[in-house]
């Protein structure tokens, strides 16, 4: 990530900087698991590109990564497991 200063505020930061930053601080607590909500949402291509890869070595690394997307092509790109929810009912697995 970079940044014009360390001190700068996380909302003064670019959209994927801001996700990234918000990212590591969740990191700092060592979760065994993570739940993404839109990880994505509103971001350019290299920052998903960043946070994507981030996503596929946490689970690399044992840490089980929960993501809720409406992005289908993102949901089958990071997946290993899809589960489809309607009307609070999972639909497919």
């Amino acid at each position: 990530m970079k940044t014009s200063s360390p001190e700068l505020a996380i909302g003064r930061l670019s959209g994927g900087n801001q996700q990234k930053a918000i990212l590591a601080k969740c990191l700092l607590l060592n979760p065994k698991i993570l739940i993404l909500d839109e990880p994505t949402r509103g971001i350019d291509v290299g920052a998903k590109y960043e946070i994507y890869k981030l996503i596929n070595q946490l689970a690399q690394q044992g840490m089980t990564v929960i993501v809720i997307s409406s992005e289908l092509p993102e949901v089958l790109g990071i997946s290993d497991r899809v589960l489809v929810m309607h009307q609070a009912k999972s639909k497919r697995i």
